[in-house]
């Protein structure tokens, strides 16, 4: 499983939690090789948003919650980094397989 790439709130390695302080900045801010970000669907290290700011608004906060899909299709539509989740996630574990 952790070769695989995965969204970062299922990823086995660095626990995810949703219960975070409104002030902390990186409170999920550990990921592995393989974490995706749930919003960009791009790799975690390629994410510019990945904990610069505090509590909702950091993508390692993001998971498969209302808020955050909203978040995510609201993206697609301003042209930010995106790549379907389903199709990128399945092309990279095809590739490593």
């Amino acid at each position: 499983w952790m070769s695989m790439p995965h969204q970062h709130h299922l990823c086995r390695k660095n626990p995810f939690t949703e219960k975070f302080a409104a002030n902390t900045l990186d409170f999920n801010n550990a990921k592995c090789d393989n974490c995706w970000c749930f919003v960009c669907d791009i790799k975690a290290t390629e994410c510019p948003k990945w904990c610069i700011g505090l509590g909702v608004n950091n993508h390692c906060n993001a998971s498969d919650t209302p808020f955050y899909r909203g978040m995510k299709l609201a993206q697609k539509h301003v042209g930010a980094p995106a790549i379907s989740n389903q199709s990128g996630l399945q092309a990279r574990a095809l590739a490593a397989a």
